[in-house]
């Protein structure tokens, strides 16, 4: 995921907002495939930027960032507890 949300970051540093919204929608169908609805919802409004750019987009992708990070380490803290109930 880290490598996702820095090709966004990135690509909204370049102004280039058509990479920014590819790697999106792939951050979307990840995210919803594995069932965190907010940050498909989060991707989704990155992916619109390219025809309506908004001014609050740092804003947007730190929530992403923030959200997309609380996310990880519930998979995390999932993991563990399986491992440990396998041990």
């Amino acid at each position: 995921m880290p490598r996702y949300l820095y090709r966004i970051r990135e690509s909204l540093y370049e102004s280039d907002m058509d990479a920014a919204a590819r790697v999106a929608h792939s951050l979307k169908g990840a995210s919803n495939s594995l069932g965190s609805v907010e940050l498909g919802e989060l991707c989704e409004r990155i992916e619109h930027w390219r025809e309506h750019p908004i001014a609050s987009a740092p804003e947007v992708l730190a929530e992403l960032e923030e959200k997309a990070e609380r996310f990880a380490d519930a998979i995390s803290r999932l993991a563990t507890q399986e491992d440990k109930k396998a041990a």
